[in-house]
């Protein structure tokens, strides 16, 4: 359990650190096509939907570490007044549910991926492939899934140990 920990630690690092980079990609291709439009007179062909498909990478690809760090933004109010036997019953119930949700999501994700892939769609101003970005956003979910899944077990895992 510990070295599938350390993986996904991994794992969800190096996405992160790309979604990083792809940050940075989108404020350069922001800035520079405001620049070329106020100073040449022209934009960069297609420049949002190359914003919009970077976007969606960059998301993807910090969720996991995001879900790792805890840094997503909970309602702690009611949990601090429950006993933890119930906190620990809701925790469990909330992790499944987003994680059979985040599954789903992913399943069908690649299928729409590979529904794209298959047809050829490309964006309509800069004609680049779209199923690339969409892969990404799957592999980017898929490392999601795989983190709450591994906090689901651990979860249950603190369960039985109380329980013995």
């Amino acid at each position: 359990m510990e070295k599938l920990e350390r993986v996904i630690k991994r794992v969800s690092w190096l996405l992160d650190t790309i979604a990083c980079i792809g940050m940075v990609m989108v404020v350069l291709i922001t800035v520079s096509n405001i620049l070329l439009r106020q100073v040449v007179g022209w934009s960069i062909l297609g420049a949002s939907e190359y914003v919009s498909a970077v976007s969606a990478v960059v998301i993807s690809f910090s969720l996991a570490r995001c879900a790792l760090e805890d840094g997503h933004i909970k309602v702690e109010f009611f949990g601090e007044k429950l006993p933890k036997k119930a906190l620990m019953v809701i925790d469990t119930f909330s992790k499944t549910l987003i994680s059979s949700i985040m599954v789903l999501l992913f399943i069908r994700l690649m299928q729409h991926g590979n529904k794209i892939r298959l047809s050829g769609e490309v964006s309509p101003t800069a004609q680049f492939q779209l199923y690339p970005f969409i892969f990404m956003v799957v592999l980017g979910i898929g490392v999601l899934c795989l983190v709450n899944v591994l906090e689901l077990l651990k979860l249950i895992r603190r369960a039985v140990r109380r329980d013995e």
